[in-house]
């Protein structure tokens, strides 16, 4: 039984549009965690990228994403 190869491409320039666009979404929807960064709570950080990751089906690249949303921040 062959196993499958679980895709490596993470999101390129193209979708660099739709990953702030998902980053938006993920601060909009987590106002919360926003708070609690801005308190200097790191791990707030974290939660934002794993959930912009889970939103993208796991193909952006965290570097990438975590760049994003301190940007927005």
């Amino acid at each position: 039984m062959a196993l499958k190869k679980k895709s490596s491409k993470k999101i390129g320039r193209a979708a660099t549009n739709d990953l702030s666009s998902i980053v938006d979404r993920v601060i909009a929807d987590h106002p919360k965690k926003i708070l609690e960064y801005h308190a200097g709570i790191r791990p707030a950080l974290n939660f934002l990228i794993t959930e912009t990751i889970k939103r993208t089906g796991g193909k952006a690249d965290p570097e990438k994403v975590r760049r994003a949303i301190i940007e927005k921040l």
